[in-house]
C-alpha cells in the first residue's frame, strides 16, 4: 500500500478542518489546525505551516489551553528558524516560556531555552554581532540550570558543549 503524500495529509485536514467549523467545535479546529501546519511544515509550505498555526494558537488562547498554545508557539519558532527567520523564532520560543511556567512543564521549558540559544548561535554565526552570541550563552545557561535541576545529565552535557561553542564563536 502506498504511503500517503504530504499533499495528501494537507487535503485530509482541510476537510477535518471544515467538519470541525461546520460543527463549531473549537477544540476540533484546533487540533486539525495544528495538522495542518505540521502537514504544510513537512511540505516545505513554511507560509501556510505558520498561518495554520497561528489560526490555532488564537484558537487555544481562547480555549485557555496554555500547554498547547505554548506548543504551537514552538512550533511556529521551528519553522521560523527553518525559514531563517531567526528574530521571528526567538519571538514565537520566548513567547511560549511564560505558558510552560503556568503549566509547571519544566522539561519543555528547558528544552526551549536550549533552542533559543541555538537559533540566536546560528544568527551570531551568521551576522558575527557580539549581542547573539551573549543572548546564545544566556539562553544556553539557564537551559542548563533547568536540566541540572532537573536531574537530566545527557541534556547538561549537549547544553554544555553547545555553550561553549557559542564562547569560541569569532563575533564583531
Amino acid at each position: 500500500m502506498a504511503r500517503p503524500s504530504n499533499s495528501d495529509a494537507v487535503t485530509a485536514y482541510t476537510e477535518s478542518l471544515d467538519l470541525w467549523r461546520q460543527l463549531n467545535d473549537r477544540q476540533g479546529q484546533a487540533h486539525a489546525l495544528l495538522n495542518l501546519g505540521l502537514a504544510y511544515d513537512s511540505k516545505g509550505d513554511w507560509d501556510a505551516s505558520v498561518a495554520a498555526y497561528r489560526e490555532c494558537r488564537a484558537l487555544l488562547h481562547e480555549l485557555r489551553d496554555a500547554e498547547a498554545e505554548a506548543q504551537v508557539l514552538a512550533f511556529m519558532g521551528l519553522v521560523y528558524d527553518r525559514k531563517g527567520d531567526y528574530d521571528a523564532a526567538i519571538a514565537a520560543f520566548e513567547k511560549s516560556l511564560p505558558l510552560f511556567d503556568a503549566t509547571g512543564d519544566r522539561w519543555r521549558k528547558a528544552q526551549t531555552l536550549e533552542t533559543i540559544g541555538l537559533v540566536y548561535d546560528r544568527k551570531a554565526c551568521r551576522d558575527a554581532l557580539h549581542s547573539d552570541r551573549d543572548a546564545a550563552v544566556a539562553a544556553y545557561e539557564q537551559s542548563n540550570d533547568l536540566w541540572h535541576e532537573l536531574g537530566d545529565r545527557d541534556a547538561q552535557d549537549r547544553v554544555f558543549g553547545n555553550l561553549n561553542l557559542a564562547r569560541s564563536r569569532p563575533v564583531r
